[in-house]
């Protein structure tokens, strides 16, 4: 821990690396607390990360995650996650517009505005704003 006090059983400071605290165990060198935002895993949100943020997982929310997004799972969110987005599952909501919903494998893949995907490969590609997807492989390269 370097820069860090601690208070009634927390930990300030500005970074936290592969620790043991009595009583608690971090294990892993990608967790990030800060102000606002949760990240966890290799490369989450790495760059442009807006506040209010979620990434947990491989490259979730990597790059430009905006303002109060969530993004779980292998490369979620990965680029591009556009302000309240939800992206759950191996590579959902990659490309994702405000206020979306992507949730399955592959689901929501590059995604419009207000737009729900929700199921395997749901949504997948080029599905427009203002459009609801539910099923595998539902509603593929819908505009």
């Amino acid at each position: 821990v370097s820069q860090s006090r601690y208070v009634g059983g927390s930990i300030y400071g500005t970074s936290l690396t592969a620790v043991d605290i009595t009583g608690t165990n971090i294990t892993t060198t990608n967790l990030t607390l800060n102000n606002s935002n949760i990240d966890l895993g290799i490369g989450a949100g790495q760059f442009n990360q807006q506040s209010g943020a979620i990434s947990i997982g491989y490259q979730a929310g990597q790059t430009s995650q905006e303002q109060n997004c969530i993004a779980i799972g292998y490369q979620a969110g990965q680029t591009n996650q556009k302000t309240g987005s939800i992206a759950i599952g191996n590579q959902a909501g990659q490309f994702q517009g405000s206020f979306s919903v992507a949730i399955g494998n592959q689901a929501g893949l590059s995604q419009g505005q207000f737009s729900v995907a929700i199921g395997n490969l749901s949504g997948r590609s080029v599905q427009a704003q203002n459009c609801v997807a539910i099923g595998s492989n539902a509603a593929q390269n819908r505009k």
